[in-house]
């Protein structure tokens, strides 16, 4: 079992369109196991407004979740920021 991880999510060239309805698909197939796992999740994406927006909606969703997320516009500030030292989770 991994504790702990980082994930990176480049989408700077990317074109999308997250509705409300996609972000509710996406929690009903994660499984629930993964929440409690510390697991940082970084979000990349360029400046344009409409789609960082979307972003940080999937943020906060992610974080009210117990997921760390956040969103960067800079791809090194983002590995920076999963690279941090946290401290270590206690699993029961």
């Amino acid at each position: 079992m991994l504790v702990g991880c980082g994930v990176l999510l480049d989408l700077r060239q990317g074109k999308y369109k997250l509705t409300y309805r996609d972000i509710d698909s996406l929690f009903n197939e994660l499984k629930p196991a993964l929440w409690p796992l510390h697991h940082r999740i970084a979000l990349v994406s360029a400046p344009a407004i409409e789609q960082s927006d979307q972003l940080f909606v999937l943020s906060v969703c992610l974080s009210e979740q117990g997921l760390e997320a956040d969103v960067f516009y800079d791809v090194f500030r983002a590995i920076e920021w999963l690279a941090q030292k946290k401290k270590t989770p206690v699993l029961n």
